[in-house]
């Protein structure tokens, strides 16, 4: 049974009946939806859950099998991201869209029309229009810097500003506050706000339930394809709101929070130690680092943007060159050179950045599941 809410506000956008099937998935399953102007609704659930492809179909990117939009009281055709700009509705994806050989101002208003004179642009014209979107953001980098040679959060930034330039009248954000630290959240929380008390209705995506409790008015839940429950934020608390995104078989949910107890628990006393980092360092970012991880267990390694966690993970992959220190992996020295050397030790690497890192896009599933593991696909010849 769907959990509802009950206002007498007018929705700008309603999605109604909305299902899509991949072979094998039901990805989305009779979903209903609606943004209302001047509000910020999160949008939360697991990975899976159907998020991902609810955006892709309001931003025209993927079509239904089933089901309508109605975008400010009218049936809305989204068959083309065109057609969702035209509609107002801008979105910020969770992988970076943006163009790496261009600067801030032209990636911040690409699409919308560069302001010129005659046949040239007006670069003047156009880095003012662009820094007063991102003034809005309070961003540390300038208009006529070059996208590639931002970091990756100051990319997502510009992604942002973007849709700020666009003029909406939703916006979606999915896991924007990825990778962002504290500081730049606040900024980015604000931005969002200043969106709602102009009239936009804004859609807020992210795994993040401390920011989607503080943030929104209301609170959409997604599990398995289908819409389980749609609330106001007032009437959710942490502990209750993860029992919803997880089904009543996966937690447990007391007056105190909530847990989760998995099957076959143990003390990581007994575990074997798999590996073992004593005084790491890696050229420019990494000193002194120091770390145990056992059989079964999870280590988190935290730290604002630049404090080196992603360098370290990348050294222990082979992909930083290690200037000092040992690595010991099942009690054997190990020596990483490159990631051939870890991946022979059985260590693997997701990447923080997965579209430029991570996959090899022209390549399909099949070739990018298996390319680090060729040699076990081999065909042996016949004798």
């Amino acid at each position: 049974m769907i959990e509802t809410r009950s206002d007498s506000a007018s929705p700008f956008l309603e999605a109604h009946g909305l299902s899509k099937r991949y072979p094998g998935v039901q990805a989305l399953k009779d979903v209903s939806f609606s943004a209302t102007s001047g509000e910020i609704a999160g949008l939360v659930g697991k990975n899976g859950a159907g998020k991902s492809t609810l955006i892709k179909v309001l931003a025209g990117i993927v079509k239904p099998d089933t089901g309508q939009v109605v975008v400010d009281g009218h049936p809305c055709t989204l068959h083309h991201p065109r057609d969702a700009a035209r509609a107002g509705l801008a979105f910020v994806h969770q992988e970076l869209a943006d163009v790496p050989g261009l600067t801030v101002a032209e990636n911040v208003l690409l699409g919308l029309g560069f302001p010129g004179y005659g046949p040239f642009v007006n670069d003047k014209q156009l880095r003012v229009k662009a820094t007063a979107v991102l003034e809005r953001l309070e961003v540390d980098f300038r208009a006529s810097a070059l996208v590639g040679d931002l970091s990756v959060v100051q990319r997502r930034m510009v992604m942002i500003a973007r849709a700020l330039a666009q003029e909406a009248r939703m916006v979606v954000l999915d896991e924007p506050s990825a990778s962002l630290t504290a500081e730049e959240v606040d900024h980015l929380h604000g931005a969002v706000r200043r969106l709602a008390r102009d009239g936009v209705a804004v859609v807020y995506v992210s795994h993040r339930l401390p920011e989607i409790l503080s943030l929104s008015q209301r609170v959409v839940v997604m599990r398995d394809g289908e819409v389980v429950a749609d609330r106001p934020t007032s009437e959710l608390e942490h502990g209750p709101l993860v029992a919803l995104i997880c089904g009543d078989n996966d937690m447990e949910v007391s007056g105190r929070g909530t847990s989760r107890t998995p099957a076959g628990h143990a003390g990581s006393s007994r575990r074997r130690e798999l590996l073992s980092v004593r005084g790491l360092a890696a050229e420019g970012a990494v000193e002194d680092a120091t770390l145990t991880v056992h059989e079964g267990e999870i280590l988190g390694i935290a730290g604002l943007v630049g404090s080196g966690r992603t360098e370290l993970a990348r050294a222990l992959f082979g992909a930083e060159r290690i200037t000092a220190g040992s690595v010991h992996f099942l009690g054997q020295p190990l020596r990483l050179r490159s990631p051939r050397d870890a991946i022979k030790a059985g260590i693997a690497f997701l990447p923080e950045e997965r579209q430029s890192e991570g996959i090899l896009k022209t390549f399909s599933l099949r070739e990018n599941v298996t390319i680090s593991s060729l040699p076990r696909h081999r065909i042996q010849p016949l004798v």
